[in-house]
């Protein structure tokens, strides 16, 4: 099948999970026998190593020199015409581009999302402005694309419930596909060998983050918390697998408490590093804030993905997007957020039996390979883009 997969609003050289996620659906896509020609964004400097990405895997990069709706409409609409897609893909909230195509050239397309904009932007502290009633235009303009889009896929149950009850979307248009993990590179591994690679003290026990220091990821939590189970388990430090805006705070939190030497702050880690990283922990942690309460829609956050296909067991929060399906399959524990005294418990109660923790680390792994891998995500894709292809 040939696909014309738009990721307009994501730079493919970035560290953020939006650029993981599209170059992992994309090469999973090829992988499976796909052909695909992706448009997506890139600094100039970046466009040697982006053009690189996918070499000699049936994907071709397509980077538009002009920015704006007008130019990248040009842009998409003769690479389409060149290109024949079967079918056209946008991974965006206000699919403009992928649904004016559809409907110039009559090919079927499929829309992509991951979070209902007005959330996450509230989230943000970034909620749209309204100018003389533009809030309500883009808002129509919005719903009339999605309502015309032959097929979309959300990321969790909770997203496709809110496109019908926001949107009026069709339900039956509607197909919900998490995310996952890339499950040849997120593996289990030897953790002293991990721990020699990384240069970490072996007699130590750790913990492990990974992901954003934004505010809702709730990693302030884990500092006081470690502080509480270094006089309850011996030798249990943390790593923070990472950057973000909460770094500095988190670093002068730690040393306020007299625990800096516990904490190892990681900083920005090459993708491919990341599962050395917690593959060197007994126990991971994502402990998701009640700022996600906001979230009335859900979201699917990759890293449990990521920790699952390790084979590592976790701490999370009630509102990480997942939880019915973390208690039901037993790979993990799942706590209240704001609830330090929750996290701690749960935290020490896996550190004081191993057997339970390597238990539900095995039971991660063979969940995450059999419905959690990027292949499986890039096979449901396909079945659904053929389906609106026929």
């Amino acid at each position: 099948m040939r696909i014309l997969f738009l990721a307009l609003d994501v730079d493919l050289s970035s560290r953020t999970g939006d650029s993981t996620h599209t170059r992992e659906l994309v090469t999973s896509l090829s992988r499976i026998g796909n052909e695909v020609a992706l448009v997506s964004y890139a600094p100039e400097e970046s466009l040697r190593d982006v053009s690189t990405l996918f070499g000699g895997m049936g994907v071709s990069v397509h980077i538009p020199q002009k920015s704006g709706n007008l130019p990248t409409l040009r842009f998409c609409s003769q690479l389409a015409r060149e290109f024949k897609p079967d079918v056209i893909y946008e991974r965006r909230f206000s699919p403009k581009i992928s649904g004016t195509l559809s409907k110039m050239l009559s090919v079927p397309s499929v829309v992509e999302i991951n979070a209902m904009i007005e959330e996450e932007l509230k989230i943000l502290g970034k909620e749209e402005k309204g100018v003389l009633g533009l809030d309500k235009i883009k808002r129509r303009i919005r719903r009339y694309f999605l309502r015309s889009a032959d097929g979309i896929v959300a990321v969790s149950s909770g997203i496709g419930a809110g496109l019908v009850e926001e949107y009026d979307v069709n339900p039956s248009k509607i197909h919900v596909v998490h995310n996952g993990a890339n499950t040849d590179l997120f593996r289990p591994m030897d953790r002293s060998t991990c721990m020699k690679r990384l240069g970490l003290d072996e007699k130590m026990r750790y913990l492990c983050f990974s992901g954003s220091l934004a505010p809702w990821q709730g990693v302030e939590d884990l500092i006081p918390v470690l502080n509480n189970l270094r006089s309850e388990v011996e030798n249990v430090r943390l790593l923070v697998v990472g950057d973000g805006e909460l770094m500095n705070d988190l670093k002068v939190k730690s040393k306020e408490l007299g625990i800096q030497n516990a904490v190892q702050f990681c900083g920005y880690v090459p993708y491919e590093e990341v599962p050395y990283h917690i593959n060197s922990a007994e126990i991971c942690v994502a402990p998701f804030n009640a700022i996600l309460r906001n979230v009335k829609y859900g979201f699917s956050a990759i890293k449990l993905y990521e920790y699952m296909a390790c084979g590592m067991p976790f701490v999370t929060t009630s509102v990480c997007g997942i939880e019915e399906e973390i208690e039901e399959k037993d790979v993990g524990l799942v706590v209240e957020p704001d609830s330090p005294k929750e996290l701690e418990t749960a935290l020490e109660e896996l550190l004081g039996n191993s057997q339970k923790a390597k238990e539900m680390g095995k039971r991660g792994r063979s969940l995450a390979e059999k419905e959690h891998s990027w292949i499986s995500v890039a096979k449901r894709t396909t079945e659904i883009l053929e389906g609106v292809a026929r």
